[in-house]
């Protein structure tokens, strides 16, 4: 065999190991992207829903308007139910949800005003699911979802505003 032909097969083979390789390393950093954008994407409609929850409830002059206002604003954010389930509240009981109109009356305190905190939470499953950035995988359901929440406070407009 010719040093020629005998240098091109050593030349082969390391090309076909350095593919390899990098094949590798570019499905890694793509299987982590993947999961990355669907965590961003989860906790991004997770923090609109709430935010338009608490605004609806926070409109409404009675505690049961409040929770029906939340729930219908909860509904209109829609997830593909896959790898991001729809957003919930986390309960209609303090301290996920509270509705502090003071009974109508001024508050206690001066600096206080009437005000409603919703918490909603979501699943979102990962396709990948690999522990990376210190994720230790504890808060996973049994199913395989991320249980993640989120909280807002808003004033309720409808009320008087007895701040000072």
């Amino acid at each position: 065999m010719s040093p020629k032909v005998h240098s091109k097969r050593r030349e082969n083979g390391v090309n076909a190991i350095e593919t390899a390789i990098a094949a590798f390393f570019l499905i890694v950093i793509v299987a982590i992207s993947v999961d990355l954008t669907i965590l961003t994407m989860g906790f991004t409609i997770l923090d609109t829903a709430t935010r338009d929850a608490a605004r609806g409830a926070a409109s409404q002059q009675t505690l049961a308007k409040a929770i029906s206002a939340a729930q219908s604003q909860l509904a209109i954010h829609k997830t593909d139910g896959v790898f991001i389930r729809q957003p919930t509240l986390t309960s209609t009981s303090t301290p996920n949800f509270i509705y502090q109109d003071f009974g109508g009356a001024a508050p206690p305190n001066p600096n206080q005003s009437p005000y409603v905190t919703v918490t909603c939470n979501t699943d979102i499953h990962l396709p990948v699911n690999a522990p990376f950035f210190g994720n230790d995988l504890k808060n996973l359901t049994a199913n395989g979802y991320f249980t993640i929440a989120r909280r807002y406070t808003f004033p309720i407009v409808r009320a008087k505003y007895y701040g000072g």
